[in-house]
Parts: structure tokens; C-alpha cells; sequence
């Protein structure tokens, strides 16, 4: 019954080719829109959080302002600055919080080898920097506690930097002069993400070296931190700003003396953000298929007045309303699949070959990365053809069975 049925609806549509073709024109795009719009926000989406896996993210960062306040008619307005004190007590106080901390103290200084010079920028910095900005040495190791302990004239340079001062040439052990001041090079960043950019054009010197050789300002206005597992960044960022703001006498309701970046916090962001896109998305697709479906429910009804004399002599010899019912349906619903089914493919071969060009072609620094087809979005999608399928088909189908076999036959 089920093969004979089949028989039917393909001879229907073969008899039919290019009203079918521009009747499922219709759906396939909706499917293929839907498939192309999800795929590139999936895209954006890995994208963005691999820029921030450049930090670790349960990270965050305090950059001091300007505290702004009223003295009579006068106004004035002081730099929030930090000192080893602040960095001291932050750790002691915080110790069940904090997993590691550094300031960032930086100049723009020459730097030079040989003959060659450069201006870049010198960050002086505590061991636990690299990890708070998961940094890693490529070539040699990073700054460790008996460097700053011991006032080392060590640094570690970027990527660019070394390519810059030594080519192809090993920069291990070699000597650099920054603003007359001799340093040996003990590692060599390794190149991560585009958030990393600044720190390959960037050289590290141990904190106390760097204070006591390039006169760097003890005081300074940047602290990074990570947190320990399990704190809750959110409370953790609330309970140390408020802190400062207690030991630095502003307002923590001042939004110009301190501004933080909370990385958990700003993926999760993010990630809200990108599941409103995804609703969106599917909101746009689906109208797209809702458009596509009056077209399937229009077509449908052509069948139905074009097969009258049949449906009429089907039900003469003994089809029930319920075969006349599926016959319509089942029809319905194959057309919308199959245009539904080539969308799919079309999206395929064009997401594929979208991720080839990103993969091969554009530069590893474009911000989406990795396209690809979501495939429980393809199995959801396909269900709505389905149903959205049966729904286009179900009032021609109703009107069909309500054909009189002596009407049909009569017209015929």
C-alpha cells in the first residue's frame, strides 16, 4: 500500500517538475539560510573564545584611574596608583581567593644588539604574570622567582622582537642592551592568540630588575590576579575592589577611579550573547521556511482541484477519507523534505568550503574560526520540515476528502 502510494506521488511529481522545482526553491533556501547563519555565528562563537583563551579565565584585572572629587567650588581629580604594600596585602588578605598575582610595570625603551635598534616596550613583571596571561617560553624559560629575588638581569623576549633583533639567528644567551643597561635573553615567547599580539612585541624583565636598573616607577597602576578553583569571580571581584577603595580612600561607587576586566564574566557575556544570536538566527530561518511552506500549501491545493475526478473515483471504489488524508499529507510532506534535503547539502558544500578557505587561505588571526554544520541544528531542522510539511498539507488534504465521488466523477 505504502510502495503503491509512493508510486503515486513520485509520478505526480515528475508530471510536475517545475512547479515542484519553484515550490521547494522556497523551503531548500529557508533550510540552507538557516544551516549558513548558524554555521558562521558557531563560527564566530569558537572564534571569540579562543581569543579569550589567551587568559586564563578565571582572571581579572584592576587598572586605576582617576579619583574625582567636590572640595567646595573646586574640583580636582588624583591618579589611583598601587604599591608593593597594596600587592603585599592583597595576598595575605585574599590567600583563599588568590592563586597568583603581578603587577605590570611598563617603558618604552631602545633596545638594541650588535647594530641593530629597536623602540619597543619593556614590562616589568612578577613570575606569576605569565600564568595569569598564560604565556609560554617557545625556546628557553620564563622569568622565575630567584630572577626577581636576586634583581637577575634576564629578560624574555617576543616573538617579533626576536625575529626583529636575530632573524633566523638563536637569541638564547645573547645580550641585549636596553636604555644602556646589558640583559641576557633566557626565553622566547611562544606565539598564541591575536590577545597576545602586544606581548610579542613586548620584552620581560624581572619586576625588582627592572625597578632598580630602569628606574621603572615602583608605583604602578595595573594588578592581574587569577583565582583559586571554585571562587566565584563575580563576588571575588565585588570583595577586592571594594578593598582598594577602602585602602586608596575613593568611592567605590566612583566608576572613573578603578576599572576592572573580569574574563569569566565577559565569556559568559559572550556566550549570552551568542545564544540570543542562535535564537535569532532560528527566528529567521524559520520565517524563511514559514514563507516557503505557504508556497507547498498553494501547490498542494493545485493538486487536490487538478486530481478531483481521481480523488472521486479512488473514494467510488473504496478509499476511506483516511487514505485521501495520507495520500495528500505524505505528498506534502516528501516535497518538503527532499527541498528540505537539498538545502541541507547546498549548506554543506558551502560551510565545507567556507572552513577550507579559513583553514588554508585567510590569515589565522580572523576571528571566525573553524565553520562547521551543527548537526543536532540538522536533525531539528529536519523535523520541523517535517511537521511544518504535514502542516502545509492539511488543509488541501481536508478539503480533498470532502470531494463527493458523484461530484468528481460528474466534473470530470
Amino acid at each position: 500500500m505504502f510502495i503503491e502510494l509512493l508510486s503515486d506521488i513520485i509520478l505526480s511529481i515528475r508530471e510536475q517538475k517545475l512547479r515542484t522545482l519553484l515550490t521547494g526553491f522556497g523551503v531548500a533556501w529557508g533550510i540552507f539560510i538557516l544551516i549558513l547563519l548558524l554555521g558562521a555565528s558557531g563560527g564566530l562563537e569558537k572564534g571569540v573564545l579562543q581569543i579569550f583563551s589567551g587568559f586564563a579565565q578565571n582572571s581579572i584585572w584592576f587598572y586605576g584611574g582617576n579619583v574625582t572629587a567636590e572640595i567646595g567650588k573646586n574640583s580636582y581629580s588624583r591618579p589611583v596608583v598601587f604599591d608593593e604594600d597594596i600587592l603585599y596585602n592583597l595576598k595575605r588578605n585574599y590567600s583563599d581567593k588568590i592563586e597568583s598575582i603581578s603587577p605590570e610595570i611598563q617603558k618604552h625603551t631602545e633596545v638594541g644588539h650588535k647594530e641593530k635598534k629597536i623602540h619597543t616596550t619593556t614590562k616589568g613583571v612578577l613570575p606569576d604574570y605569565f600564568k595569569i596571561k598564560i604565556l609560554q617560553a617557545a625556546h628557553g624559560r620564563l622569568i622565575n622567582e630567584q630572577d626577581d629575588k636576586n634583581q637577575r638581569n634576564m629578560a624574555v623576549i617576543g616573538e617579533r622582537i626576536k625575529d626583529q633583533l636575530f632573524g633566523k639567528q638563536n637569541a638564547l644567551g645573547a645580550d641585549i642592551v636596553i636604555d644602556n643597561h646589558v640583559f641576557t635573553i633566557i626565553g622566547v615567547l611562544k606565539s598564541g592568540t591575536i590577545f597576545d599580539q602586544a606581548e610579542q612585541n613586548s620584552i620581560f624583565i624581572p619586576l625588582s630588575a627592572g625597578i632598580k636598573l630602569l628606574q621603572l616607577n615602583p608605583n604602578f597602576n595595573v594588578i592581574g590576579l587569577t583565582l583559586k578553583s571554585g571562587i566565584n569571580t563575580k563576588t571575588a571581584e565585588s570583595h577586592i575592589s571594594n578593598y582598594l577603595a577602602h585602602q586608596l580612600l575613593f568611592d567605590p561607587s566612583d566608576s572613573n577611579a578603578l576599572y576592572v576586566v573580569n574574563y569569566d564574566q565577559q565569556v559568559k557575556s559572550f556566550q549570552k550573547l551568542f545564544s540570543g544570536l542562535n535564537i535569532f538566527f532560528w527566528f529567521i530561518g524559520i520565517c524563511l521556511l514559514l514563507s516557503g511552506m505557504v508556497g507547498v500549501t498553494n501547490i498542494m491545493f493545485v493538486i487536490v482541484n487538478e486530481r478531483t475526478s481521481e480523488i472521486g473515483i479512488r473514494k467510488a471504489i473504496g478509499a476511506t477519507n483516511k487514505n485521501i488524508l495520507n495520500m495528500i499529507l505524505t505528498e506534502s510532506a516528501i516535497i518538503t523534505l527532499l527541498a528540505g534535503i537539498i538545502g541541507i547539502i547546498i549548506g554543506a558544500i558551502i560551510i565545507s568550503m567556507g572552513s577550507y578557505l579559513l583553514d588554508k587561505i585567510v590569515d589565522k588571526d580572523f576571528i571566525i574560526k573553524d565553520i562547521s554544520i551543527n548537526w543536532i541544528t540538522v536533525v531539528g531542522a529536519l523535523v520541523i520540515l517535517v511537521l511544518s510539511g504535514l502542516a502545509a498539507g492539511l488543509i488541501p488534504a481536508k478539503r480533498a476528502t470532502e470531494i463527493e465521488p458523484i461530484d468528481a466523477i460528474r466534473n470530470q
